[in-house]
């Protein structure tokens, strides 16, 4: 079952990103960065259609793919795969060798990921890792940031999506722990600091991408 909840995750997420992209197709111009972003998208029904397609799927798939073995883990990225059907499909967007990276080969990508993420491996990071991961993804997304704020479109699209993945890669390695904790006892998640930093980077990510989705191209504009 956990299999197919991750899989459902990764669809809600990939239907998400194109649903959240139409809401902000509108938004103005000088609404990067700042909260009146977000009041625009809260503003628009395709946006919050694309928030609620992914809380739930999402929270039910991608909490327990995060907690399960390595096997299911890579599940998740099928999200990009998905995208590129939703783009294709409902978009009729070119999808094809043309645009300079076919995503159909992710699948190859997936053995090095589960030997990577192998169980002898999947131990709990000391707190010293936690300070060095956090401070080179600070670091990191702070510098992709720094270069959105200047370039064409897709240059600003893909550095604050960068910026997004990596602050969403942060709060992944979050979630998986603070998921391991509500296993055990939930009341203790509030106990650790984990549970409020997931809170803080979720939220951070999240603003980091819609600037993302406002920056680059709409997909009703982009078909072939």
């Amino acid at each position: 079952m956990v299999y197919l909840l991750a899989l459902g995750a990764a669809l809600a997420n990939a239907l998400t990103s194109v649903l959240q992209r139409m809401g902000l197709e509108d938004a103005p111009d000088d609404a990067t960065l700042k909260l009146s972003l977000l009041t625009h998208a809260l503003r628009r029904g395709v946006w919050l259609a694309g928030s609620a397609s992914w809380s739930l799927p999402s929270c039910s798939g991608g909490c327990p793919a995060l907690r399960a073995t390595h096997q299911v883990q890579p599940l998740l990225t099928t999200e990009l795969l998905f995208l590129v059907v939703l783009l294709a499909v409902w978009f009729r967007f070119d999808v094809g060798c043309a645009s300079g990276w076919p995503p159909w080969r992710l699948p190859s990508a997936w053995p090095a990921f589960c030997t990577a993420h192998s169980p002898g491996r999947d131990q709990g990071p000391t707190a010293a890792n936690w300070i060095v991961v956090g401070v080179a993804c600070a670091v990191l997304a702070g510098v992709s940031v720094a270069l959105a704020l200047r370039g064409p479109r897709w240059w600003r699209a893909a550095m604050f999506g960068a910026a997004a993945a990596i602050g969403f890669a942060f709060t992944a390695a979050l979630t998986k722990v603070v998921t391991d904790y509500i296993a055990s006892d939930w009341v203790s998640m509030f106990s650790h600091w984990q549970t409020y930093a997931l809170a803080v980077t979720g939220v951070a990510a999240l603003f980091l991408a819609q600037n993302a989705f406002h920056a680059g191209p709409s997909p009703r504009r982009s078909r072939r």
